[in-house]
């Protein structure tokens, strides 16, 4: 039993860089195209839709022979696919889960909406439910806790989640990138639509505008972070029943700018 495991293990490692690229391509078109459907995407990459999707679901292994093909669909060379492929081979023959995929952990709200959700008493593990608690697909919810369980911050089991790693902390006060400011416009996206569809007395809004000099900068964020570390805390010691999941954003930007 062990082995045949192993073995099941092992041929869907050798392609899992593969499947990953798949799986998020179809996530790009949908986010630029709400409409576009698994059918479309099917059809681009030459393939029988339901075939296509048995492999996003891993229903079905990916083949070295298919992950060739449809890689190239996708416009990737022969030499890139052959290099991914050469990655993953040492990837499972170290026994090691995927970790680049972070990238795209980093730049969607709501693998960390997740980590949070599962801590809720009326949790229930089922996709469904996740997808509309969240708002987002069903789908999107399927591979972002497949990414959360590779990533080590969850393990899924056939009647639950368990969470692995609480710390969910992802702001940088050194430096930023792509990833970083993808989730921050999603975040305050989230935040607009929050204005109109939350009942003012399940949501927070407040601002305050002041001169400063940009040498006192520092401190200023010095004081937020503070703030969030305190927040954490807080958030840890309450005892109550856990029955929404809330997001904080705080932000600290210049609205003039320099004549110089």
């Amino acid at each position: 039993m062990r082995d045949s495991f192993i073995l099941r293990y092992t041929l869907s490692m050798q392609t899992q860089s593969i499947k990953n690229l798949i799986q998020e391509e179809f996530l790009k078109r949908l986010k630029s195209n709400k409409s576009y459907s698994m059918r479309a995407y099917a059809k681009s990459l030459g393939i029988d839709q339901s075939l296509l999707s048995k492999i996003m679901r891993g229903e079905r292994e990916l083949t070295v022979k298919m992950a060739m093909r449809l890689s190239h669909s996708l416009g990737l060379s022969t030499e890139e696919t052959s290099q991914k492929l050469k990655q993953d081979r040492v990837i499972t023959n170290e026994f090691k889960k995927i970790q680049e995929d972070v990238f795209v952990m980093m730049s969607d709200w709501y693998h960390f909406a997740l980590l949070e959700l599962i801590k809720l008493d009326d949790f229930q593990n089922d996709l469904n439910w996740m997808a509309r608690t969240l708002g987002v697909k069903a789908f999107e919810i399927k591979l972002a806790l497949e990414r959360l369980e590779r990533l080590g911050f969850i393990e899924i089991n056939p009647e639950q989640i368990e969470l692995i790693r609480t710390d969910n902390e992802w702001f940088n006060y050194q430096n930023t990138n792509h990833a970083r400011k993808m989730m921050q416009k999603q975040l305050l996206h989230k935040a607009i639509e929050a204005i109109d569809e939350v009942d003012f007395q399940q949501r927070v809004n407040s601002s305050l505008t002041f001169s400063l000099n940009e040498n006192d900068l520092p401190l200023f964020k010095e004081k937020m972070k503070e703030f969030i570390s305190e927040i954490s805390s807080l958030e840890e010691s309450l005892t109550s029943e856990k029955t929404h999941v809330y997001q904080l954003c705080n932000a600290l930007y210049p609205l003039s700018r320099s004549s110089k």
